[in-house]
């Protein structure tokens, strides 16, 4: 009987250390705006530093919040390709050129590149709840490059429904980023 139950357990503990299955990982990637008419033809030069991002959603798994807003659900399956606040760095950078063809933009890397203007973004929401609605917050600061007085300020509060899934609520992320862009290069433009 000793040597039934012995087997048993055994059994039962070599079939989960082996059976145990994990569902393969699904990334996603924001993607910078095209096709959009360009606000200025100016040939400004403007760096674009690396976004401050709140902690709880500087990590590579996509968060979200249950619908009463009080549970954080960190996806372990759905992660975005690349670290967010690089990533960010790259879309900005990729939308202001969309909207500034003739202007010099690109991520800061070094304080000792030479700009016009240095871009600061502070993003404050970049949430999704239940799958259902996208929330983008960011306060952004546009200083002088030369003097580092800041030039202009602004703040974007967006939100848009969520259709189906992560691949979505990327999407949407995107155009959400493109629309506080859109809003910068009309104040560094001048328009």
């Amino acid at each position: 009987m000793m040597k039934k139950i012995v087997c048993t357990i055994s059994l039962f503990l070599l079939t989960g250390c082996l059976g145990g299955y994990s569902p393969e990982s699904t990334f996603y990637t924001l993607k910078s705006v095209e096709n959009v008419a360009p606000i200025s033809q100016s040939s400004l030069s403007l760096g674009i530093d690396l976004p401050e991002l709140p902690e709880y959603i500087d990590r590579p798994q996509i968060v979200s919040f249950s619908e009463n807003g009080g549970e954080l659900n960190i996806d372990e399956v759905n992660r975005w390709g690349e670290d967010l606040d690089i990533m960010l760095q790259r879309v900005i950078a990729g939308d202001l050129r969309a909207y500034l063809p003739k202007a010099a933009i690109k991520p800061r890397t070094s304080l000792l590149e030479k700009y016009k203007y240095i871009l600061n973004v502070s993003v404050v929401k970049f949430d999704m709840v239940e799958n259902n609605q996208a929330y983008f917050e960011a306060l952004w600061t546009v200083k002088s490059g030369n003097t580092f007085n800041v030039v202009y300020k602004g703040k974007t509060s967006l939100n848009k429904p969520v259709d189906d899934g992560y691949g979505d609520y990327a999407k949407v992320m995107g155009e959400m980023i493109a629309q506080m862009s859109e809003q910068i290069a009309q104040k560094i433009s001048g328009n």
